[in-house]
């Protein structure tokens, strides 16, 4: 639902500020006007709910965008999308067709691109989460997240990186034992 009359002009002027933008979201609230989205940074808990902790795989720290901000990717609700980036790296990868993960590979490819991607909380628009999903099997609906995860973990993360965190997350454990035992907390 549209509750800033302005939204479209002040997207468009967003993306017309820089020719690096090539994507551009807003703040997303629900109904009751909580936030939604925002700008987002890679890995988050749906990306890689264990590994996060231990590696950081983001452009940026971990902030709270304000005004005019390049994050990693923007949620999918509303992005514009510049006419010379879909020219450039195409449109969505129908391949997560029809839910999950689709806005945030477009967004890597946008940076891949050389391009940013902007989130501004100048304007915002009401979105109610899970409109889609709820038309989808529960069971589908998880199949869904769990394979377009994957594809997008393996189509955008360098594979060496995900294969070498796997032993760092399985010896974080032992370390934790070993330097209680040795009374060494330098060790963490």
């Amino acid at each position: 639902r549209i509750i800033d009359e302005e939204w479209l002009s002040t997207i468009v002027s967003v993306g017309e500020s820089n020719d690096e933008i090539g994507v551009v979201g807003c703040k997303i609230v629900e109904p009751d006007g909580s936030v939604h989205y925002d700008g987002r940074y890679f890995p988050r808990g749906t990306i890689f709910p264990v590994l996060r902790r231990f590696y950081q795989y983001n452009r940026y720290e971990d902030a709270n965008p304000e005004t005019l901000e390049y994050v990693d990717d923007v949620v999918g609700a509303l992005f514009l999308i510049k006419s010379d980036v879909i020219e450039e790296i195409g449109g969505l990868d129908e391949a997560y067709s029809p839910i999950y993960y689709e806005e945030s590979d477009y967004c890597v490819r946008v940076w891949n691109a050389e391009y940013r991607v902007a989130y501004t909380d100048e304007t915002s628009v009401e979105h109610s989460r899970g409109e889609t999903s709820k038309k989808i099997d529960s069971a589908k609906m998880e199949s869904l997240s769990q394979i377009n995860r994957t594809r997008f973990i393996t189509k955008n993360y360098p594979m060496l990186w995900v294969l070498f965190s796997i032993p760092g997350v399985m010896l974080k454990p032992v370390l934790i034992l070993f330097a209680r035992n040795c009374g060494d907390d330098s060790l963490l």
